[in-house]
């Protein structure tokens, strides 16, 4: 069973993807059917497939910052080192882009959500979600690596 953004942030994230292997192998399968790009965004058509991927995310985001922090603290206790801040100063960028992808996710799934062209939509708001889907699946196409 996954968990919501808030909850999975408590678990390391080898913990979180042992606790959600079934998802993690069937979000892992789904992927490796086709193209990333377009797997990726047929994956998040799904409610459930949604709250994983946020999930998931918060939780990546969550041990890149520990680990991050990590070596924060072993600057403090064994001195400043060239290659920690290397490490961290990659770990830094990656982070941007996992906090990046969780947004994108949470944009997709909303540009796909409940607002469907009807009788009653306004053009202006048709034309909006449809910027929104296109600006989110160019960030998580430009993401793969997430």
């Amino acid at each position: 069973m996954f968990f919501d953004s808030s909850v999975a942030r408590q678990f390391s994230y080898p913990e979180f993807l042992a606790r959600n292997a079934d998802m993690e192998g069937k979000r892992l399968e789904w992927l490796s059917k086709g193209p990333l790009e377009d797997q990726r965004t047929s994956f998040l058509r799904n409610d459930d497939h949604v709250v994983y991927e946020l999930s998931r995310a918060a939780c990546l985001a969550k041990h890149v910052e520990d680990s991050i922090n990590e070596l924060n603290r072993l600057d403090v206790s064994e001195g400043f080192s060239v290659e920690r801040v290397q490490k961290r100063q990659s770990l830094g960028k990656f982070l941007v882009d996992v906090l990046d992808y969780h947004d994108a996710v949470r944009m997709y799934s909303w540009a796909n959500g409940e607002s469907h062209p009807g009788p009653e939509m306004h053009p202006d708001q048709i034309k909006q979600d449809r910027d929104y889907r296109i600006k989110a699946t160019e960030r998580l196409h430009f993401l793969q690596h997430v």
